[in-house]
């Protein structure tokens, strides 16, 4: 973003990201948006659109599933077993 702003600074920017990379975005649009108007070198830095495809947490779908305990337990009682 800081080298699109650097050689365009009123250039519109839309990220998209998928599954992990929706989490991302968040994170830099958080970041970013909360400064207000710019960085530090006077650059604006926030995005103009974000576009979230399949913004699902993993570990969280996995605990929705009802299997999931008894596949934790397996794997557990086979590293026990020394099996890999």
């Amino acid at each position: 973003i800081r080298m699109i702003r650097k050689s365009e600074n009123d250039a519109e920017i839309v990220m998209m990201g998928h599954s992990t990379g929706c989490q991302d975005i968040v994170t830099y649009c958080k970041r970013y948006h909360e400064m207000k108007l710019s960085s530090a070198d006077g650059l604006n830095l926030r995005l103009n659109a974000a576009i979230l495809q399949a913004p699902v947490s993993d570990r969280e779908s996995m605990a929705t599933n009802e299997d999931t305990k008894k596949w934790f337990q397996l794997a557990e009682s086979m590293v026990k077993e020394g099996k890999k």
